[in-house]
């Protein structure tokens, strides 16, 4: 899911520097965007982050312009969208398991 939604990342790459990174026991706070290409990889994330003991950090998506249309990527916000009800169930299910080991931006619907 990385290497699909930060191109050119390699997920290797980054989790070696993430891991060098947690040596230093400093807080870090890791970001996650719920969008189409992402929204079934929230739980690893979020397991990642508190393997390395980073806080997740977890928000929605906001249409800066990139894509032609922002709405078939806005799994969480565009209800007409084919996995909105997926998404959100997913999107509950999982911080009913760890809302207090996440920061959850505003604008969360974290209820269905």
């Amino acid at each position: 899911v990385y290497e699909n939604v930060r191109r050119p990342g390699k997920f290797n790459v980054l989790l070696r520097n993430l891991e060098w990174l947690s040596q230093f026991q400093r807080e870090v706070t890791a970001s996650f965007v719920l969008q189409q290409a992402n929204w079934q990889d929230l739980e690893n994330f979020i397991t990642l982050c508190i393997n390395l003991k980073f806080m997740p950090n977890i928000t929605v998506l906001e249409d800066w312009g990139t894509w032609n249309n922002f709405n078939d990527q806005d799994v969480i916000g565009n209800p007409q969208h084919p996995e909105h009800s997926l998404a959100r169930q997913e999107l509950a299910r999982v911080y009913s398991r760890y809302k207090n080991s996440a920061y959850w931006g505003a604008g969360l619907p974290l209820a269905i």
